[in-house]
């Protein structure tokens, strides 16, 4: 005996749960594209946050992990260098 699919069950969510694509993707076939004002407001958030990073004073706790990694010995930086090389490939 087969169990019967019933027509009215779905798999998908209902109610808030429904995943609408509608407000904010292209639709479907089209490509997706990137107006010049994203890219803008994108390289002038990230000049603002370097521009708040670069204006902050360095805190208690900076400046002891600063001091940390000054201390590390000088034969270790090629083993960072390998390390660094390795995290980029």
């Amino acid at each position: 005996m087969a169990a019967s699919e019933d027509p009215s069950r779905s798999d998908r969510p209902r109610g808030l749960l429904r995943v609408s694509r509608g407000g904010y993707a292209a639709p479907p076939g089209q490509p997706r594209v990137r107006r010049a004002t994203d890219l803008l407001g994108l390289a002038a958030s990230l000049l603002a946050l370097a521009g708040v990073i670069a204006a902050q004073p360095p805190g208690a706790l900076e400046r002891s992990f600063l001091r940390f990694l000054q201390a590390f010995p000088t034969w270790l930086t090629p083993a960072w260098a390998v390390l660094i090389a390795a995290l980029g490939a």
